[in-house]
């Protein structure tokens, strides 16, 4: 009969613990040596770029400003109202007022002058 040794090792338990403590070791290295800021920069830059998300943020800004116009009752006061005055910038085009493309956001009410 032969008799088998038992073999010496690690418990899996301790196995774990070691790629825990790496996996925070590897963390704390990448948020000190400013690893992070630049993935999250990465990820602000992808998200912030979209074209269609600025034009979505540039229509809330004329819907508000136009509101604000809507509540003026001369034509004189809506004609230096910030939907007749301000502009929008889309990343890669001039600055548009809010009835141009490609933001296309008219507003009813608005005096005939402010749209030249």
């Amino acid at each position: 009969m032969v008799a088998y040794k038992k073999a010496q090792g690690l418990p899996i338990s301790t196995i774990v613990l070691i790629v825990i403590g790496l996996l925070v070791l590897f963390i704390i290295i990448a948020f000190f040596t400013g690893a992070f800021s630049k993935v999250s920069g990465n990820v602000k830059t992808a998200a912030g770029d979209s074209g269609e998300v600025q034009i979505s943020q540039s229509q809330t800004r004329c819907a508000q400003w136009c509101l604000q116009m809507q509540g003026h009752t001369d034509d004189a006061t809506k004609l230096v109202s910030s939907y007749c005055k301000n502009t929008v910038i889309i990343a890669g085009a001039p600055p548009v007022n809010c009835w141009q493309g490609p933001v296309f956001y008219p507003c009813e009410g608005a005096p005939a002058g402010c749209h030249l």
